[in-house]
């Protein structure tokens, strides 16, 4: 008899015209419906007055039926009652707007149905690992673990954007280190800085093809990329060397220990195939003229050239917290010529920096002259000479500075220009 009200009730609200009977049954009346809960509900089902709520995918005949049940994408869209089941109304799925930055991304997180700003993984300097003395990395182009965001360092061999891949090196010890590249296939490799989270490029120590040298300062950490080529496969080993007592390579144009002699000038080299006797006929064309591995000013056959011997004469003392703002204009063009920046031969200001501790200098310019740029020149014992600049930028240099060292930094524009300028010097 409940079968029968139940029937009727149904049929004359018209409920069966349009929707399909659950689990593909044909025959109400008959035992040819194969779903167990149409059946209980119909045939059996306690009547306990409440309005029950179907699971997902189960049958309905409201949306409020569906509204609260639990979904695991809310991004799919709502839960309705479509067809007669509860399911995600796609025609509702949350679409998010893209960012105009290529570097971010906007997606929905299915847990909430809300879109979430975020960084992409391959816009974001993640080292794949550290790199200690004594020890080496051997990869290659097809290895995961890359990233593609640095470029356009101001030390070292040119490059555009491609993938890199970056390690962490912590100097135990103030000494020099040199970290060398077994392969010419790579873009580079590159010390910069790195504040624990974040690659400095702009703070460029060192960059070379295959190999790089610097002075290491104990406690600081460093940022070691290669440069990868996108379009070809490449095979390479990176070793790090630490307190070098002679040259590793003595053609590479690099000074491993910092002995300031470099390659065949060094006595590790004497005899070495790669030493020929011969003259530097060019001091200043940015070549190994006579393959000593001592380039330009570094031959002692450039002892005496015009090239070499320019000197710079100071113009202010600067310290951790100077401010300052000038014309340039007002001022002699002393220096033209750089080994670490383009020429120059503008009007220039020599600032002599020192400090009483080690610290990381960070040093930032501002003006509307578009040549106009930053050189940073380290005193060897020689005073202020362009032949030792190691850094240059147009904003901003970043650079460790330790007890007792002196840093000339020069405010130089292209030849004849100059203007209004404000340069400032933060410790970090």
């Amino acid at each position: 008899m409940r079968v029968a009200l139940v029937l009727t009730a149904l049929l004359s609200s018209g409920c069966f015209e349009a929707a399909p009977l659950p689990g593909g049954g044909a025959d109400v009346f008959g035992q040819s419906v194969d779903s167990y809960t149409w059946q209980a509900e119909v045939q059996g089902a306690p009547d306990n007055g409440k309005n029950e709520v179907p699971p997902p995918g189960m049958p309905c005949t409201t949306d409020d039926q569906c509204a609260s049940m639990p979904q695991s994408d809310k991004c799919s869209g709502p839960l309705r009652c479509i067809n007669w089941e509860c399911q995600a109304d796609v025609s509702q799925e949350v679409n998010c707007v893209q960012p105009a930055d290529p570097c971010q991304a906007n997606t929905c997180n299915p847990l909430t149905g809300l879109c979430e700003l975020a960084m992409k993984d391959t816009c974001v300097c993640k080292p794949t690992g550290t790199i200690k003395c004594g020890q080496y990395r051997e990869f290659s182009t097809s290895d995961a673990g890359t990233t593609n965001v640095l470029s356009d360092y101001p030390c070292g061999p040119p490059v555009g954007l491609s993938s890199e891949r970056v390690w962490i090196f912590e100097a135990d010890k103030t000494e020099p280190v040199k970290f060398a590249l077994n392969s010419e296939e790579f873009g580079g490799i590159w010390v910069i800085g790195y504040s624990g989270s974040e690659c400095l490029t702009a703070s460029c120590i060192a960059g070379g093809k295959t190999g790089v040298a610097f002075m290491a300062q104990a406690g600081y950490k460093y940022a070691i990329v290669v440069e990868q080529p996108t379009s070809t496969a490449a095979f390479a080993k990176m070793t790090a060397y630490c307190g070098l007592e002679g040259e590793v390579d003595c053609s590479d144009g690099i000074d491993d220990n910092f002995d300031g002699k470099v390659d065949c000038a060094d006595p590790s080299c004497a005899n070495k195939d790669a030493c020929p006797a011969n003259n530097e006929v060019n001091c200043s064309d940015g070549e190994d003229n006579d393959q000593d591995g001592k380039p330009d000013c570094a031959d002692e056959d450039c002892a005496d050239d015009t090239w070499c011997t320019e000197i710079c004469i100071m113009d202010f003392e600067a310290e951790c917290g100077t401010v300052d703002a000038r014309v340039s204009a007002e001022y002699a063009a002393d220096v033209t010529n750089y080994t670490c920046g383009p020429e120059a031969g503008g009007y220039d200001v020599i600032y002599r920096f020192s400090s009483n501790t080690s610290t990381q200098i960070v040093v930032n310019l501002e003006t509307e002259v578009e040549s106009m740029g930053l050189y940073a020149l380290v005193d060897q014992g020689q005073g202020c000479k362009p032949s030792n600049c190691f850094n240059y930028n147009k904003k901003q240099l970043i650079f460790p500075n330790q007890f007792g060292q002196v840093t000339y930094l020069i405010v130089d524009a292209a030849k004849n220009k100059g203007g209004y300028y404000e340069i400032s010097f933060n410790c970090n």
